[in-house]
């Protein structure tokens, strides 16, 4: 069983990746631009020998989305699940917040967990 664990940093998400394997599933640990993290928590998992591997995106866009699921499909490792944990959370006081910025967390706090969820299959990206 393979289960993609989405942008998961230091916190929860590393958590569940850890007991995902300790379950039995390979994980897919997927990054946005903490390459150096991610891999931490692979080499975590195979150090307590389990099977993991990194693979960063940016799923905010859907071009993101396509290459990333078509390199697992790639390495034969679309996962069986995908436990989503991206968020996106600027600290910016509301009324300082731009249309831009707002865009920015909408497409990943909202729109990336559309797409990832829609697009896993293949059959809606």
């Amino acid at each position: 069983m393979e289960c993609g664990v989405i942008q998961l940093g230091d916190g929860i998400g590393a958590a569940i990746a850890l007991r995902l394997a300790e379950a039995g599933a390979g994980v897919v640990v997927h990054y946005h631009t903490a390459a150096e993290r991610a891999e931490a928590v692979a080499a975590g998992i195979r150090e307590r020998g389990g099977e993991a591997f990194t693979l960063g995106a940016d799923l905010a866009e859907e071009g993101g989305i396509r290459g990333l699921l078509q390199e697992l499909e790639e390495r034969g490792a679309l996962p069986d699940g995908v436990v989503n944990v991206a968020a996106r959370q600027d600290v910016t006081a509301f009324a300082g917040i731009d249309a831009e910025e707002w865009r920015g967390l909408m497409a990943t706090n909202l729109a990336g967990v559309f797409l990832i969820t829609a697009c896993e299959s293949l059959t809606h990206c």
